[in-house]
């Protein structure tokens, strides 16, 4: 209880210290934000956090434990109400197969699908489920593609009455992306197509534009926007291009698809520290932020007005060659252009991944090392980022 407490100390000084604050008119502060260490069965590594028409929120988390020497991957699944309190859990699967999830979509009728991967450690493969529950938890169906191959996925997206995902196929000493789709109502693969032009992986999920080429960033010495027609045979691909002296470093993260405008959010190198850029395909603007040292890229999710940039900044110890993780999220505005971004923390490595808007709150998952573990975090803040 002493760790718990001094650890709340200093997590709230570090969120009083805004970075930067570029909006006029604050409104005053909403007594209602806090943060919850939620520990779990053991190491959390979560995933994503998503809203429910209920009005309570969903977590995933990827978690590991032992078992009398063994090692267990579960997907721990959360619902919270908006105070932070669990009103239901459960650990996918149940039965004694390793999952790790990738990715997590909330359908237009509320439905969640989990996307991950089944691990096979005897038969060194491994397969794409893709789970879908509803709000209350329950389970409605599981999708699964296996080819005696390793698998891995990069994320999924809807389309229209469609879910599209992208993942890396290793299979008798070859590698090419594949591009599947399932239909939504039977949750059938319709169809799953091998990319096998393209001899490096994805970095990112895939989207239809509105002529149905397939797009996707990838990353070699440059970074790229691949637009590949439904055939996956004619290929008209873009280079992301970050100003005139930084393309070389660029290495594309995210890719977000908003009125089928292909943005991309990643890390490049600036004056010898790792930093995150913004980029818009229609308009061509693009912009590096980030904070002092290196900061890096988790995730980024759209809100009405803007984005939300979660991540961590690593920092040197004192001079020496040990370094630390802090937490790192950035609220930015439609045009990618800064509302907040800040840097905080405790003495422990830590990392922010995930995060949502809700009317003026900003509801923030991560992991910290507590008891020793990396043990889930739920921070609520203002619109500002400010917990008190």
């Amino acid at each position: 209880m002493r760790k718990l407490l001094i650890y709340i100390l200093i997590l709230n000084i570090g969120l009083l210290q805004l970075a930067c604050n570029t909006e006029e008119g604050l409104e005053p502060v909403t007594p209602k934000n806090y943060f919850k260490i939620l520990e779990g069965r053991g190491t959390d590594n979560p995933i994503a956090i998503r809203s429910l028409s209920d009005g309570n929120l969903l977590i995933v988390s990827n978690t590991t434990s032992f078992e009398q020497g063994e090692q267990i991957r579960k997907i721990r699944v959360l619902k919270i109400d908006l105070n932070g309190n669990v009103l239901n859990e459960r650990y996918l699967p149940e039965n004694n197969e390793n999952w790790s999830a990738k990715d997590v979509l909330k359908l237009t009728n509320d439905e969640i699908v989990i996307a991950s991967t089944s691990i096979n450690s005897i038969a060194e493969d491994s397969s794409l489920v893709f789970y879908k529950i509803n709000s209350n938890l329950d389970s409605l169906s599981a999708t699964t593609h296996h080819n005696s191959a390793t698998y891995n996925l990069y994320g999924v997206a809807e389309d229209q009455n469609e879910l599209l995902f992208i993942a890396q196929e290793f299979k008798d000493q070859t590698s090419y992306p594949i591009i599947g789709r399932i239909d939504l109502s039977s949750s059938n693969i319709i169809d799953i197509k091998s990319a096998e032009k393209y001899d490096v992986p994805p970095a990112t999920k895939a989207y239809r534009n509105a002529v149905g080429e397939y797009i996707w960033a990838y990353n070699r010495t440059r970074s790229y926007l691949a637009k590949v027609q439904p055939n996956l045979l004619q290929v008209n691909d873009q280079e992301i291009h970050i100003g005139n002296n930084l393309s070389s470093s660029v290495k594309a993260e995210k890719l977000l698809m908003i009125d089928m405008n292909p943005i991309v959010f990643g890390e490049l190198t600036q004056n010898g520290n790792n930093q995150l850029f913004y980029y818009s395909q229609e308009s061509g603007s693009s912009f590096v932020f980030g904070e002092s040292g290196d900061v890096f890229l988790n995730n980024v999710q759209k809100t009405e007005s803007g984005y939300l940039v979660t991540g961590f900044q690593s920092l040197q110890i004192d001079g020496s060659e040990n370094r630390q993780t802090n937490f790192y999220f950035s609220r930015r505005n439609a045009n990618g252009g800064e509302i907040f971004s800040k840097a905080f923390g405790t003495n422990e490595n830590e990392e922010l991944m995930d995060a949502l808007m809700i009317n003026d709150g900003i509801y923030t998952i991560g992991k910290t090392i507590f008891g020793g573990e990396n043990t889930l975090i739920l921070i609520k803040t203002d619109a500002f980022g400010r917990l008190q």
